[in-house]
């Protein structure tokens, strides 16, 4: 009520980033036309009223070039171009990713960039063991685990267990014993599966890499206690 009341008569863009939900939203929502909204989420906020919906896909591998060299300073990186054009490959154009590497190079200069591609390569293109802590990507791939339902929490670990990227709705009916319509549609409006094609009169759905990364590595028995 505040925000909304000192917004009155204001023309204002307001922008909120890493949204969950609607409802973590709309309490935000200015209530007048002279201001706009632009919330980014991971997942579709679908009961958003009035929304337009802009799906962005991730950055071309140049522009995560950029990105990193805008971070750990141009001269580091055009002396080491090589190794950082293909540590800059390595975040497959997540913002994200790029943030969490650049913040291990700019506390540790010392290391050669060719020293973290070939660590991350080793660690299928993950930091996380890099670092020792928890990366800004994967507390945001666990929070956004930690909101799916237990049913597809249980359905997701099955997919990771089989080794699995893509999956069809037959395939988790099989898994689940006949919950594929909440399965599939719990991921794709959380953001963590996208309907990539059609086989036969069948879409495909592909589960997000780095969500099958987290599932795949061993956690702590209150890894997902956290919201």
């Amino acid at each position: 009520a505040m925000l909304r009341d000192t917004l009155a008569d204001r023309r204002v863009l307001l922008v909120v980033d890493d949204v969950a939900d609607t409802e973590q939203l709309e309490p935000l929502l200015p209530g007048t036309s002279s201001c706009a909204v632009i919330a980014i989420s991971r997942g579709v906020l679908a009961t958003l009223p009035g929304a337009y919906h802009l799906r962005v896909g991730p950055m071309a591998d140049a522009e995560a070039a950029e990105l990193l060299r805008s971070i750990i300073g141009g001269r580091r990186f055009d002396e080491q171009a090589g190794a950082a054009h293909k540590l800059s490959q390595l975040c497959r154009g997540y913002p994200i990713i790029v943030r969490d590497v650049s913040a291990f190079l700019l506390v540790h200069e010392e290391i050669p960039l060719q020293w973290v591609v070939d660590a991350m390569m080793k660690e299928g293109g993950s930091i996380a063991k890099l670092t020792g802590t928890e990366t800004q990507f994967s507390r945001t791939i666990r929070r956004c685990h930690s909101a799916l339902s237990p049913r597809t929490q249980a359905a997701l670990h099955k997919i990771a267990s089989a080794g699995r990227t893509c999956f069809t709705a037959d395939t988790v009916d099989r898994l689940t014993a006949g919950n594929s319509d909440l399965v599939i549609k719990d991921l794709l409006v959380a953001g963590l599966a996208d309907s990539t094609y059609v086989t036969g009169d069948e879409p495909v759905y592909q589960l997000n890499e780095w969500l099958l990364a987290y599932l795949r590595t061993p956690k702590p028995a209150h890894a997902d206690s956290e919201a």
